[in-house]
């Protein structure tokens, strides 16, 4: 169950507050979001959260002959939650005039922060990766700029894009014997960064990030490390050739084994995408790599401009581009 966003221009029956008769005295009406539950098929990648506990936006407003680009991302509301069944009400702009939207997802996470108002253009998002993999986080992001207010009964599309990239990981044992995998890590990802519009801005340290596992794997299984709960969702990002970007730590025949990746060129994990790493052990505990990648699917939602309360729903929209690359990222080493 997640949740559906319509706007209604509905007439004004109340008298304006003092700040909002400042800038939008002469408006015929005002905007309202209307949020009700509905069904709403997400990527898995929504694994900590899902759209019902809300998402933030944002609005600016502007004549019609500027642009978002410089007015504060925002001068008309800023960061207001958008929640199931609450409704939250402002005047509708001067049909003169323009008006921009910016959401994202998750609203309230202390690990997302969203910048002030008075800075111009889009907003720009602060993100700190969670160490744990379990609590990572899928970034979701939508914004439609420079609509005219001209037609208020005008519809209009916002469409969230996830901002992550997605690792997941897939055992196959091939060898004769149980085996049992400790770990799975991560590493080199840069764990803070800034996201204006699609551009992500990496800072501080690398980190590693270490998925424990502690599960035996039979001769001739196959284990799905990740699940569906345990994806590395990470910053968008390039690793460089001759890091180490992968390690496997498995216990077999009572000794333990190390199986690393140090890249042979250049890696770079883009914004909603999935890659999925199948190893491979084989017989004599060498491991095989083989890496998957498809685009991730977007969440589409429309959002009606119409006289009265729309009752219209926000429906999703699943559009899948598939990319299959063969081959493996590196060969993989073993330590031990």
């Amino acid at each position: 169950m997640a949740c559906l966003l319509s706007i209604g221009i509905i007439p004004v029956l109340t008298a304006c507050t003092e700040d909002l008769e400042q800038y939008h005295k002469n408006s015929e009406g005002y905007l309202k979001f209307n949020i009700q539950d509905n069904n709403w098929t997400r990527g898995t990648q929504a694994v900590v959260a899902s759209l019902d506990e809300g998402f933030g936006v944002s609005s600016s407003t502007y004549p019609a002959s500027g642009t978002y680009t410089s007015y504060g991302c925002g001068n008309y509301f800023y960061n207001i939650s958008a929640l199931p069944n609450t409704n939250t009400e402002y005047y509708w702009p001067l049909t003169t005039n323009e008006i921009s939207f910016f959401a994202y997802y998750p609203y309230g996470n202390a690990n997302l922060t969203i910048q002030s108002p008075l800075t111009t253009g889009a907003p720009i998002y602060a993100y700190s990766t969670p160490v744990s993999v379990a609590s990572q986080i899928d970034i979701m992001t939508a914004q439609l700029t420079d609509v005219s207010c001209a037609d208020p009964t005008a519809t209009v599309s916002l469409t969230f894009a996830h901002k992550c990239s997605d690792l997941r990981f897939i055992l196959d044992n091939s060898t004769t014997e149980t085996v049992t995998v400790n770990s799975v890590t991560v590493k080199n990802f840069y764990r803070n960064g800034t996201l204006q519009e699609n551009t992500w801005t990496t800072t501080g340290d690398t980190q590693d990030f270490v998925l424990t596992v502690g599960s035996n794997v039979a001769s001739g299984t196959t284990l799905d490390l990740t699940g569906t709960t345990n994806h590395f969702l990470l910053i968008p990002q390039t690793i460089a050739q001759g890091k180490r970007m992968l390690d496997l730590y498995v216990t077999s025949g009572g000794e333990n084994r190390h199986f690393y990746c140090d890249l042979a060129e250049d890696y770079t994990a883009e914004a909603g995408k999935t890659y999925q790493f199948r190893l491979l052990l084989k017989s004599n505990l060498e491991v095989d790599d083989g890496t998957d990648i498809s685009d991730w699917e977007l969440q589409v939602g429309y959002i009606n401009y119409a006289t009265g309360i729309n009752t219209e729903s926000w429906t999703p929209e699943e559009q899948p581009i598939e990319r299959i690359i063969s081959g493996g990222i590196s060969d993989w080493q073993r330590e031990n």
